[in-house]
């Protein structure tokens, strides 16, 4: 049977590990807020065709956080545009996941999203990134 000071113990450092790793995700509402806080520079588009012999465009990027908190999971929808900036396509994409480390404030890292199916319209201009979630670690 184990001492009440041995089972006290456990519970806390239980209790400190799960409050210390809490990751809080930001509600819908509060998007915009973070928005400018958070930038995507060097756009770099290139493509390669897959074993379906489907096209998948790569887009290239750098995010960096200036939101005061490190990202944990950052999460975009991708819209895509014609050379005369009309809409052609959108899909959401990943920038920072949850199995990377996450990125610290102040500081840039590279990321890369995939895209099959864009349409032949599309203007291979840089797709512009709105963010959907975000949670902080």
């Amino acid at each position: 049977m184990r001492s009440r000071p041995a089972v006290i113990g456990v519970c806390l450092t239980a209790l400190l590990t799960w409050g210390c790793s809490r990751r809080v995700e930001m509600p819908p509402q509060e998007l915009a807020r973070y928005s400018s806080k958070i930038s995507f520079t060097n756009f770099r588009a290139s493509a390669a065709e897959n074993l379906a012999r489907h096209t998948i465009y790569y887009i290239d990027a750098e995010v960096k956080n200036d939101t005061g908190r490190p990202i944990a999971l950052l999460q975009v929808r991708a819209s895509f545009y014609d050379v005369d900036g009309q809409f052609v396509f959108r899909e959401p994409a990943l920038v920072v996941k949850e199995n990377q480390p996450p990125l610290p404030s102040g500081q840039s890292r590279e990321f890369r999203m995939a895209f099959e199916g864009l349409p032949a319209a599309w203007g291979r201009t840089a797709p512009r990134l709105e963010i959907t979630r975000l949670v902080f670690e």
